[in-house]
């Protein structure tokens, strides 16, 4: 059986600069680490541009899921080689070039779009809600973190009923908590967040598994609710801490 071939993606520009390498390092001592063109606009327009996903996959003419495997495996080549001190090259992939008249179409319908959606995704009211939480007592105040919260309250707007997830495994994990607690409340069917801090791996993972992420601080789980209840609370974007919350 022939392997499917590879859909094109889309990239609205060239990179200006394709290689970059360690000062004061011969080329010769160094690993070369590649960046594909459709990582490199992938990053482009998620960390340049800050285009939520499903506007950036459509820039590029692919999937949201197809697009957040990009993101992650352009991240991963690029801190790889920050961190190891390797030359970093752009090049390849399977890309083809959008035209003039696509560009400007795109830029217009991506604003449009952009203002649509954070309207009405904000005022969508979610059946399922988890929130960070320090025990299953509403009064007491949400945990600002999330991967080592101590513990999860769902909570269900129609019925009322709530219960709590213990988050004990991941209070001490030297990595990978984030990931592993959005992986918990993923399990649980929750279609929304509200925490205090959340980081750019578990942002992700819970972006792809469409769950919205909402930020609160300094109030109690009561008075999270009585504000997301009211669409007070601002749907997310992206992670607002580097990670290990």
């Amino acid at each position: 059986m022939m392997p499917r071939p590879c859909r094109k993606r889309m990239i609205s520009e060239a990179p200006p600069v394709t290689f970059f390498k360690p000062s004061g390092v011969p080329l010769l001592n160094l690993r070369v680490v590649r960046l594909t063109l459709d990582e490199w606009e992938a990053l482009r327009l998620a960390d340049a541009e800050k285009l939520y996903q499903e506007e950036a996959a459509r820039r590029m003419d692919i999937s949201r899921p197809t697009f957040s495997r990009l993101i992650e495996s352009a991240r991963g080549k690029v801190a790889g080689a920050l961190t190891s001190g390797a030359a970093l090259e752009i090049e390849g992939g399977p890309v083809t070039r959008a035209s003039k008249q696509c560009r400007k179409k795109q830029a217009c319908a991506t604003r449009r779009i952009r203002e649509q959606a954070v309207n009405s995704r904000r005022w969508t009211m979610s059946k399922r809600i988890a929130i960070t939480a320090q025990s299953e007592d509403l009064a007491t105040q949400i945990d600002p973190r999330f991967g080592r919260a101590a513990g999860f309250l769902v909570y269900d707007m129609e019925t009322g009923e709530s219960s709590f997830l213990s988050n004990e495994q991941n209070l001490n994990a030297v990595q990978g908590a984030g990931v592993q607690a959005a992986r918990h409340i993923v399990n649980e069917q929750v279609d929304a967040l509200i925490t205090g801090n959340i980081g750019p791996k578990a942002f992700r993972f819970l972006d792809a598994a469409d769950v919205k992420v909402y930020l609160a601080e300094n109030v109690s789980i009561q008075e999270a609710l009585a504000l997301y209840k009211k669409g007070e609370l601002s749907l997310q974007g992206d992670a607002n801490v580097a990670g290990h919350w």
